[in-house]
């Protein structure tokens, strides 16, 4: 079982990555080829996937692997970033 301290550490880092995260994909949204960005966002994604895993978050951990394949296929060139992938 989590301890409560630690659930308490969890969401309120995970606040404060969802906001950067917000931050992040509306800088995108204007910027859509900005390599950098999507490094940025790869990145975020895959620390709160881990931090998830930490806590025993298995649908979270499953969602959060969902999006870096999606980021990573941007990174890589295969998904182009557009109006319709960023809706």
């Amino acid at each position: 079982m989590i301890n409560n301290k630690y659930k308490d550490l969890y969401l309120s880092t995970y606040k404060s990555q969802l906001k950067k995260m917000a931050d992040l994909l509306l800088a995108l949204e204007k910027n859509t080829k900005s390599q950098n960005l999507i490094e940025n966002i790869f990145r975020l994604i895959h620390s709160m996937k881990g931090a998830a895993a930490t806590m025993g978050y298995k649908k979270t951990v499953h969602a959060f692997h969902a999006m870096e394949n999606i980021i990573d296929s941007a990174y890589n060139q295969s998904l182009i970033i557009d109006e319709e992938v960023m809706d």
